[in-house]
This record gives structure tokens, sequence and C-alpha cells, in this order.
């Protein structure tokens, strides 16, 4: 068995015991690195009948992938809710050029060739598609996984693309690919130069709300705080 293969097989066993969804999410800066992270969510419920706890389980996937050294570079990571149990591989590429032989990015194509023309950046999927190993495990070819979510946030203006969704407030196109998919599905974007300052600050704004928030509530307990022992000095000095 080639690598490339136990590495679909492993991601294949891990959806289609557990019956999850899939969000593969990349962000395209204005420097063209792309910032990728998948997210495995499973539902507790769906691992009642297994031998272990959820932790274990998701303990044990994980395991399952640094096993293999071309994921030395991801980070892998897990958290939980009353109801799910959630795995996260993410990783940070320098360019399109270098995120291209992603080991996830692979699993589903093969290549990518990117296009440069004046101010403009076009990116299209090549080469053999992958994605219908990815949905059958290898023992049961009837067994399918749920539809894998593409998301891609851009730092720069779309010209043009082929996704099957648009979130215009937070510049993402999604792409979904599906068990169902008989023909190629590519994936395909035009970008210009032009940076949406806005979509940076709202990213930012994402990533960092617990800090943020957590920021505000200590300025404002220390304000609170400053204005009653104020308060407290000013009615001491006038007894």
């Amino acid at each position: 068995m080639n690598y490339k293969f136990k590495i679909i097989t492993i991601m294949a066993i891990t959806l289609l015991i557990t019956g999850c969804s899939v969000d593969y999410n990349l962000v395209i800066t204005e420097k063209r690195e792309v910032k990728e992270s998948t997210i495995i969510e499973i539902s507790k419920e769906s691992l009642a009948d297994l031998d272990m706890t959820a932790d274990e389980f998701i303990d044990s996937k994980i395991q399952s992938y640094k096993s293999y050294s071309q994921f030395n570079e991801y980070e892998i990571s897990k958290k939980f809710s009353l109801n799910n149990a959630v795995m996260r591989i993410k990783r940070n590429f320098t360019s399109l050029e270098d995120y291209v032989g992603s080991v996830l990015y692979y699993k589903v194509f093969e290549s990518g060739n990117i296009s440069e023309e004046d101010d403009t950046l076009t990116f299209e999927t090549t080469g053999d598609y992958n994605y219908n190993n990815f949905f059958y495990n290898s023992l049961d070819l009837n067994s399918q996984i749920p539809t894998i979510n593409i998301n891609i946030r851009f730092y720069n203006e779309v010209l043009d693309s082929n996704a099957d969704k648009v979130n215009t407030f937070t510049n993402t196109y999604t792409w979904y690919i599906s068990p169902d998919d008989i023909n190629e599905k590519q994936i395909t974007f035009t970008i210009n130069n032009k940076i949406k300052y806005d979509i940076i600050i709202i990213d930012f704004l994402i990533n960092y709300m617990i800090e943020i928030v957590s920021g505000i509530i200590v300025i404002s307990i220390l304000i609170l705080g400053i204005l009653l022992f104020k308060r407290m000095h000013k009615k001491n000095n006038e007894i």
C-alpha cells in the first residue's frame, strides 16, 4: 500500500466510522501566502458504539496522522463541545506554488496551474482527480462520507471563479465536493492586486475574537476598579 493510499484510507475510515462534517478552509493573503485548515467535526453520539471515549478516538486519529513524516509540519489539535468532537489540521504556506504540494490538497487534486498576467493571477486545479478515492473505504465501495466544503477566503479582489457559493461579506468562495459528483470538478479563480483591507480586519477579528473580548473585559474591570477606588478615596477625604 503506497503512502498516498494510506493517507486516503486513514481519513476515509475516520469519516466512515463516525459520519461527520468536513470543512477544508484556505485563506489566501495579499502576499499570496496560504493558510490551510481542515476541520473534521464528529458527533459524540455517533461514537457511542465504539469501545473508547470520544477523547480516545480523536487521540488515536491524531496519532495516525503524526505517524507519517509528511505531517510533521502540520499542527493537529482537538477540542470538544457538548455534542461534538473536533479535530483540526492546519499549516501555513509561503506561496500558492508551495501550497500546491500540500498533502491534503494532493488527496483531492493532482496538481494546480498558476498563471500571472499584468496585475492578475489565475489558479486552476489540474491533472488527475483523486476525490473518488477520498470518498470510499477500500473495503466497501458503497460506503460514503459526507460532502466536503472547500472554503477559500481572499484578501484580494476576486474577478472570476466557478464557486458554488459566494459570501461577499467575508469574501469567501465555497465549492462542494460530493460523492455524487460524476464529472471531474475543477476549482478555478482569478484575483487581482487590489487589497481588500476590510476582509483583513474581519479575518483578524474572527481569529482573535476570544483575545479581544477577554482584553475588553480585563480593561473594563480595571477601569471600574479605578473609578470605585477614586470614589471611595473621595468619600474618605470628605469624612
